[in-house]
């Protein structure tokens, strides 16, 4: 490259002209196109820059740039801007500008770059070429959904020099079959592919790619099915307690899949994804639900994720069926009452009027069936009430339940029955004082004779009785003992006679039972008859005397004999005698019976005797007057 040589007129030196001299006011214009070359290459699509420099001492006088095409050529100014051409003026620095973006076949040409002064023209050429390169297809969109049953378009743009001679597709890097009637387009004049009918089979990555005389390339990837299919999965599960149960998802996805969870409101169970390689669209994932409990049923969703989406399966649903008996502790009831025990169970399928619940007491069935000792209805179906609860009723209860699909027995809880029967006490209490369990009164004595009954009774009592005994036998009470009852259970006299002497025991009654207590004894003395101003007489007579024994009895001879007189009875007249010759009346029926058979067999043994006797007399008597009559 020269350098310009010192001028004092060269005040526009540049040091990419080339020239062997400084430029005078009478020469033409010194022009030259940066890049330097004769020729140069561009991309396609490309922006080009073209940069015409001149060094001109005198007027410019015009410029222009001239574009000569293979058949044609057109002229570029700053005022006519064809095919996107840019044309642009820099007085200072002496440079005329072409820019074209968007570079194409077309575009290639040589290009002239003419400037003029007062003393002429000059110009400076450079041909323009696009570089010669394998196609470059390229997508608009990276990834479709797949829509089942219907069309989809993949588009592919390919702008290639040389032209394409072939196009074709790929999925997951093997080559699809133009000749399925489902696939059309994948051709030069129409690069693009479109699928009809669409299934699951059509998930996957696809490439568009193309050749020319330079060689091949290919797309980037393009998705289809982007968003996860779930084309597999259990509808209905049935599976029992404790026993694990298996669920199926099957999942479809361009993307590999980073997530599947089978998943309810509140139990999620997460699947391996680990081993789902990127080329493994279709995964069948199995979830376990180990131990399973009556509380994972109900409604599921398989729930798949890939990198862009997430998909949700129908509702699964889940049937866990089994029983759960509830650990109850021991209860109390007072005997007599009425309780109602739980069975308290949890159960799928519920429980109806058509689960059979069956009760045992140690073991044994309980017969329910019993309406009065097992009344219904109950609070619920699978409680049982106890009525009128009694010691046989105690012990440890178990409740059985059996469907269709469960059955389970309880553990055992125990029910235990409280109550005893009374425990009573008595005693007397005279004229405020206590006595013990026997007291002599005075017959018609004026005071207060209070026999009491104290008990303690759990349940409580239910009725009090007193009861009179003498000699084993029971008799009423008189109509002068009062209370004795519930309100009262004590019994008050206020005067005894001899008819009220005896035994009394009071007897107290719960649910339990009936229990006498302690029996007191009451002793009536009868009054004494007055005595007479004669016999006080002979009180104060021997009470003055001192006989002896000897002089006592002459003294009382005669009196002694008298007395003895006057105790005489008749014999007759004693009750031994009167005894003999009367019969003792017997009401029983036994003898009854006994007396009409003996009066029965008197009778008839001498009713027979007088009979014959007066029929031999009536014979006898018919002898005598046939005998008369003869004569």
């Amino acid at each position: 490259m020269l350098e310009f040589s010192p001028h004092p007129d060269c005040d526009a030196k540049d040091p990419t002209i080339v020239s062997p001299k400084c430029p005078t006011d009478s020469d033409q214009p010194i022009v030259y196109i940066t890049p330097g070359n004769s020729s140069m290459y561009v991309h396609r699509h490309d922006n080009m820059t073209l940069k015409c420099t001149f060094v001109s001492l005198a007027n410019i006088t015009s410029f222009k740039w001239i574009k000569h095409g293979k058949n044609d050529q057109t002229v570029l100014n700053e005022t006519t801007h064809p095919d996107n051409f840019s044309v642009s003026f820099s007085g200072a620095s002496r440079n005329l500008w072409l820019f074209k973006s968007d570079f194409i076949l077309e575009d290639t040409a040589t290009y002239q770059c003419i400037v003029s002064n007062q003393n002429g023209g000059n110009d400076y050429n450079v041909t323009v070429l696009i570089f010669e390169e394998t196609p470059d297809p390229q997508i608009k969109i990276e990834k479709y959904k797949l829509n089942l049953g219907g069309d989809v378009h993949l588009d592919c743009m390919i702008d290639a020099y040389p032209e394409i001679t072939d196009v074709w597709w790929m999925k997951d890097n093997g080559l699809i079959d133009k000749t399925d009637i489902r696939y059309n387009g994948s051709i030069p004049q129409e690069p693009s592919l479109n699928i009809s009918m669409t299934t699951t089979d059509d998930i996957g990555y696809y490439r568009c790619c193309a050749n020319n005389s330079i060689g091949f390339n290919c797309s980037n990837d393009i998705i289809l099915g982007y968003t996860p299919i779930i084309i597999n999965s259990t509808h209905n599960a049935e599976g029992f307690m404790g026993k694990s149960l298996n669920i199926n998802c099957e999942v479809k996805s361009a993307p590999r899949i980073l997530d599947v969870t089978l998943q309810s409101k509140e139990t999620i169970v997460t699947a391996n994804v680990s081993k789902v390689s990127t080329g493994n669209h279709q995964e069948k994932f199995i979830f376990t639900i180990i131990d399973p409990t009556l509380q994972d049923s109900g409604n599921y969703t398989c729930n798949a994720t890939n990198m862009h989406t997430s998909s949700i399966s129908d509702a699964i649903t889940i049937e866990i069926y089994g029983v759960i008996f509830h650990d109850q502790p021991d209860e109390n009831v007072t005997f007599g009452e009425i309780i109602t025990i739980d069975c308290a169970v949890e159960s799928h399928p519920p429980i109806t009027e058509l689960t059979e619940i069956t009760w045992s007491l140690n073991g044994s069935c309980i017969d329910t069936n019993n309406k009065i000792k097992y009344p219904r209805p109950t609070p619920t179906i699978y409680n049982l009430t106890i009525n009128n609860v009694t010691f046989s009723d105690q012990g440890e209860y178990t409740c059985a339940v059996e469907n269709d699909k469960v059955n389970g027995t309880s553990g055992g809880f125990w029910l235990n029955v409280i109550g005893d029967l009374p425990n009573v006490h008595s005693s007397i209490i005279y004229n405020t004082v206590q006595h013990s369990a026997i007291i002599s009164v005075n017959e018609s004595a004026v005071s207060t004779l209070i026999l009491t009954c104290s008990y303690e009774s759990f349940p409580n009592e239910t009725g009090i009785k007193w009861i009179k005994q003498n000699d084993d036998i029971n008799q009423p009470l008189s109509d002068r003992a009062t209370g004795g009852n519930l309100y009262d259970p004590n019994i008050t006299f206020t005067s005894v006679q001899k008819s009220d002497e005896g035994n009394y025991t009071c007897f107290v009654t719960n649910a339990v039972g009936t229990s006498p207590g302690n029996s007191v004894f009451i002793q009536v003395n009868e009054s004494m008859c007055p005595c007479l101003c004669s016999f006080k007489e002979k009180l104060e007579f021997w009470k003055n005397k001192n006989f002896t024994k000897e002089e006592m009895l002459e003294y009382m001879e005669p009196f002694l004999k008298q007395a003895l007189e006057a105790m005489k009875l008749e014999q007759k007249t004693l009750s031994k005698n009167i005894r003999k010759r009367t019969s003792a009346r017997d009401g029983r029926k036994s003898s009854q019976q006994i007396g009409i058979v003996g009066i029965v067999f008197i009778v008839a043994t001498f009713g027979g005797i007088i009979v014959f006797d007066i029929i031999a007399i009536k014979r006898y008597v018919q002898n005598i007057r046939g005998a008369f009559n003869r004569v």
